[in-house]
């Protein structure tokens, strides 16, 4: 099994299923293929899609939306949907459950052999993790050079009409994904390199360029 299931395995296993409110379900994503020319490209490559568990399938296999406009897809099995807000949510609970601390409204500034000082308290520890992500280098001017953080923008819109997109789906040329949610509501997310520049950075924000290309 490789390293993607394995992740999505074990987080359905030890986070998810633990909870009763869980949201989480079993999928599929499917990665489309719009003609033969894409097609021949990837098969032409040094990347073999049965390596990694992606099955083809033609275009009578797709939703009924989907197949006056690309040739397949490659199925990729098995993915899980679940609402990220909603996973944080289920993390904190079980690490609460055994007894860990979080410490929330203060900010870290300063490490020192024995913990780490915030604006509020000292935090006593033998060991540090720096989980931060884009944020690194707000912490330090030295994490600049190592991190270039990247926003990645998305789009929620509610459709009119019934639509049976039941899985999760991923336009390489197009550089966009999507997935319908219950209420049907379409997230749509992508584009980001028609604007790489202006995507560069810590700041939270949407932009005309990605938004419009979103809509489109």
């Amino acid at each position: 099994m490789n390293f993607a299931q394995q992740s999505l395995k074990l987080i359905n296993q030890h986070i998810l299923r633990d909870f009763s409110e869980s949201l989480s379900e079993e999928s599929s994503s499917f990665t489309l293929v719009r003609n033969k020319k894409y097609l021949d490209s990837w098969q032409k490559s040094l990347f073999i899609p049965e390596e990694f568990n992606f099955t083809w399938r033609d275009a009578n296999n797709l939703p009924e939306h989907l197949k006056t406009f690309f040739l397949g897809a490659y199925e990729c099995s098995p993915e899980f949907k679940v609402n990220p807000f909603q996973l944080i949510v289920l993390m904190r609970k079980i690490v609460e459950k055994r007894g860990i601390q979080i410490i929330e409204d203060c900010s870290a500034f300063e490490i020192i052999s024995d913990g780490v000082k915030t604006d509020k308290t000292f935090i006593k520890t033998k060991k540090i993790v720096l989980a931060l992500n884009a944020y690194l280098s707000q912490f330090h001017d030295s994490f600049k050079q190592l991190v270039t953080p990247r926003r990645a923008q998305m789009l929620a819109v509610k459709l009119d009409g019934r639509y049976n997109l039941p899985h999760l789906y991923y336009d390489p040329p197009e550089r966009v994904y999507w997935r319908m949610l219950e209420d049907n509501i379409l997230i749509v997310g992508g584009k980001r390199t028609l604007d790489e520049v202006g995507e560069t950075g810590e700041f939270e924000k949407v932009t005309p360029v990605i938004q419009n290309a979103l809509v489109s």
